[in-house]
C-alpha cells in the first residue's frame, strides 16, 4: 500500500509562482509578442486545478499585466497610450479566464466521477473499491499515529428489503 500524504497548499502555490515567473521572463525576453502569451497557460491551469476558478483569476490578472509590461518594453511609456494597444493583454486575460474555467470544471467533474466510482448509486454507501481505498487510508493513518485500528462491518443479504 502507498502512504497517503496530507494535502498541502504550499507546493502548488510555489509551483504556480515558479511557472508564472518563468512565463513572465520568457514573455519579457521575447518582447510581448502574441504567441508569448501562451506561456501563461500552465500557470493559470495549475492554479485553476488546485485552487478553483477564483484562485486562477489573480494568476490570469498577473499574466495579463506582465504581458502588457513586456509588450510596452518593460519601462516607462514615452508615447501616449492608445486603447487599441491593450487588445492583446485584454484578449489574453479573457483567454486565460476561459482556460481557468475549463480546468476548474474538469476538476469538479473528475471529483464527481471519482465519488460515483467509489459509491453505490442507489444507497450512496461505499462499494468494494471505495471501502478498500478508505481502509488503506485509515491503516496508513493509524501507522503514522501509532494507534490501534479496529474494523467492524455488517454483511446484509437482501439489503434492498430494508
Amino acid at each position: 500500500m502507498t502512504a497517503v500524504r496530507p494535502k498541502s497548499k504550499s507546493m502548488p502555490i510555489g509551483a504556480a509562482l515558479a511557472v508564472l515567473c518563468a512565463a513572465l521572463a520568457l514573455d519579457a525576453w521575447i518582447g510581448g509578442s502574441a504567441s508569448s502569451g501562451l506561456a501563461y497557460i500552465p500557470a493559470v491551469a495549475l492554479c485553476a486545478w488546485h485552487f478553483g476558478l477564483w484562485g486562477a483569476v489573480p494568476a490570469g490578472a498577473i499574466a495579463a499585466a506582465g504581458h502588457a509590461w513586456a509588450k510596452f518594453g518593460g519601462g516607462p511609456i514615452q508615447t501616449p497610450v492608445r486603447f487599441d494597444q491593450f487588445d492583446a493583454p485584454l484578449g489574453l486575460l479573457g483567454f486565460l479566464f476561459v482556460i481557468a474555467l475549463l480546468v476548474a470544471r474538469l476538476r469538479v467533474s473528475r471529483e464527481r466521477e471519482r465519488h460515483s466510482a467509489n459509491s453505490d448509486p442507489l444507497t450512496g454507501i461505499l462499494n468494494r473499491k471505495g471501502f478498500f481505498d478508505a481502509a488503506a487510508a485509515e491503516i496508513n493513518r493509524s501507522r503514522r499515529g501509532g494507534h490501534a485500528l479496529c474494523v467492524g462491518y455488517i454483511d446484509c443479504d437482501r439489503v434492498k428489503q430494508f
